[in-house]
C-alpha cells in the first residue's frame, strides 16, 4: 500500500467529520507536529497529535460526557483503521485550558508547532506562568536522553538495512524538536519563538556552538521517501550490503555521531549556565543571623 499526503487529510477530514457529532460542546481541535507544520512524511508522520478542547458543560453531566467520550472512541477506531501510523489523542475542557502547563502541548502551543484545525483559536489561552516556564527548561534534558536512547542500537551496527537507515534518520529529525527546548533551558522566551531562527539564536547563545549538523539532518529527508512497510534492505546476492547502501548507512551514522555531539555541547552549555546562576543565587541569599558571644545559661 502507497501511502500519501492526500491520504493523511482524509484521515484528519473524517476525524473532525466525526468529532462533529459532539455538537456544541466541541470548542476545538488543536494539532500539533507534522500535520500542523505541513511537514507530513507519508508512512511515517503519526496520526493524530492533537488535543479535543470540550465545553466545560460536557462534563458537568454523566449522560452527556459519555456521549462525547463514544465519539472520541469512535473517532480513534477509525483512525487505527486508516493504516496510517497512528496513536490516541488527548481532551481537556475549556477551563483545564488556562491552568495547563507547556508539556501537554509538545513544549509548542504556537504557530506552526500547533494550529487550531476546527472551532475557536484557544491558542492564546494557553498561559505561560513562572512554574510553565521553568518546566519548559528542563525539557532539553529528556530530549537529551532519549536521543541517546534511540541513537544507540544503531551506531554500533557495521551495515544497516535501508528500513534500519530510515528508523535512524527519523530519530535525526527529532533532534530538530530539542533546539526549541534548548533555547527555553538557555532562557529564551518561547512566546516570541515565532519571531526567531532557533539556529541562528543558539549560535549567538552559545559561541563557537557547530550547528552544521542540522543542515546535514535535513540533506537526510530524502531516504523517508520509502515508507517502512515497503522498504528492503539493498543487498548483493552473496549477502553484503551494496556499495551504495554501505555508503549511505556510514553517512547516517556519521550524522548521528555528529549530532550527538551538537547536543552534548549544547547539555554542557546549559550544565554550566545553570551552576553559575546557582552559585549566583546562594551568594545572594544573606547569612543567618548569629548571637554574639555565648549564650547564657538559665538561672536555676
Amino acid at each position: 500500500m502507497t501511502v500519501t499526503i492526500a491520504d493523511y487529510d482524509v484521515a484528519l477530514e473524517r476525524f473532525l467529520e466525526t468529532l462533529g457529532r459532539i455538537g456544541a460542546g466541541l470548542q476545538s481541535v488543536v494539532l500539533h507536529g507534522s500535520m500542523a507544520c505541513g511537514t507530513v512524511k507519508p508512512g511515517w508522520s503519526d496520526v493524530m497529535d492533537a488535543h479535543v478542547v470540550l465545553g466545560d458543560e460536557v462534563f458537568e453531566d454523566r449522560e452527556t460526557y459519555l456521549a462525547a467520550l463514544a465519539v472520541m472512541l469512535d473517532a480513534c477506531q477509525e483512525l487505527e483503521a486508516s493504516g496510517l501510523p497512528f496513536h490516541p489523542f488527548g481532551y481537556l475542557s475549556r477551563d483545564e485550558l488556562s491552568a495547563l502547563h507547556l508539556s501537554p502541548f509538545y513544549t509548542f502551543p504556537f504557530e506552526p508547532y500547533s494550529r487550531t484545525a476546527f472551532g475557536e483559536d484557544l491558542l492564546s489561552e494557553i498561559r505561560q506562568g513562572p512554574a510553565s516556564r521553568e518546566l519548559a527548561r528542563t525539557y532539553f534534558f529528556e530530549a537529551r536522553h532519549a536521543a541517546h536512547f534511540h541513537l544507540a542500537r544503531f551506531l554500533g551496527k557495521p551495515e544497516l538495512t535501508d528500513a534500519e537507515r530510515a528508523q535512524l534518520i527519523t530519530v535525526l529529525l527529532s533532534i530538530n524538536k530539542s533546539l526549541v527546548m534548548a533555547c527555553a533551558a538557555l532562557g529564551v522566551d518561547l512566546v516570541d519563538i515565532r519571531k526567531l531562527d532557533i539556529v541562528a539564536q543558539l549560535e549567538t547563545l552559545v559561541p563557537g556552538l557547530d550547528a552544521s549538523v542540522i543542515g546535514r539532518i535535513e540533506d537526510l529527508r530524502g531516504a523517508l521517501e520509502v515508507a517502512p512497510e515497503t522498504a528492503r534492505p539493498a543487498r548483493k546476492a552473496r549477502g553484503s550490503l551494496s556499495e551504495e547502501g554501505a555508503r549511505r548507512s556510514e553517512e547516517a551514522r556519521e550524522v548521528a555521531w555528529q549530532a550527538l555531539r551538537f547536543v552534548e555541547a549544547l547539555h554542557d552549555e546549559i550544565v554550566r549556565r545553570r551552576r553559575d546562576e546557582a552559585t549566583v543565587c546562594s551568594e545572594a541569599v544573606p547569612a543567618a543571623p548569629t548571637h554574639g558571644g555565648q549564650m547564657r545559661e538559665g538561672k536555676g
